[in-house]
């Protein structure tokens, strides 16, 4: 397996306006850095960073592709276990080719929505794509749409290549908790991708709107 750079080199990630250097690797957020002053109501900043829309899209002749991830995701004291993670979502040439749980790595524990937060910290995982069609492909390496995720480090058994270029339209999205589309069973499942998909589009860049809810946990 050899080590892709994540950034500055030939992995476009999509559905991003802005990337944020963390401890563990690269932070997507869906609205720029320079927003944050403009944030009336804390939660803004925690759907900013949940990367619905997102996906690193390259060419690669691998068989076999490991990503590393850390994610963050909230747990209410009162429930046994941490909220769902959501599916990291893997297509080769359009094409569905598999589905992985996005691993637990941060826990935010509070006593209940808008309570003061605390961070029980984590390590990353990994999630391994393997049995990939052979020769040059175009791979789409979607993000869970409902959780905050770090990426750490790509690795592939091949050659990885910038994507090619795409002449189709491109769908800007602004929307709020409805597009976001918190719990779809999957990144490629929220209502602004399959449109996107149907009407010929890219996909779309689901930008981070006003509008919020509190997430139904676990």
């Amino acid at each position: 397996m050899r080590a892709v750079p994540l950034v500055g080199g030939p992995v476009e990630i999509r559905g991003a306006l802005d990337l944020e250097t963390t401890r563990a690797g690269v932070m997507p957020r869906r609205l720029p850095a320079w927003t944050k002053e403009q944030y009336q109501d804390p939660s803004v900043h925690g759907v900013t960073v949940m990367p619905s829309g997102v996906r690193l899209v390259f060419r690669t002749d691998a068989r076999e592709v490991e990503f590393d991830v850390l994610t963050s995701t909230g747990q209410l004291d009162t429930d046994p276990r941490p909220c769902p993670t959501g599916m990291l979502e893997l297509l080769v040439d359009g094409v569905p080719a598999g589905r992985r749980q996005a691993p637990v790595g941060n826990v935010v524990r509070m006593a209940g929505p808008g309570a003061v937060q605390r961070v029980i910290p984590g390590e990353p995982g990994t999630v391994r794509f393997a049995g990939l069609p052979a020769g040059m492909k175009t791979v789409e390496l979607w993000l869970p749409q409902q959780t905050p995720t770090e990426m750490v480090a790509l690795r592939a058994d091949g050659e990885v290549l910038a994507p090619l270029p795409d002449g189709r339209r491109r769908w800007v999205h602004h929307g709020s908790s409805i597009s976001h589309c918190l719990e779809a069973d999957g990144p490629t499942g929220t209502w602004p991708v399959v449109a996107a998909g149907l009407g010929g589009a890219t996909g779309s860049w689901t930008r981070s709107g006003t509008g919020t809810r509190t997430p139904r946990c676990c």
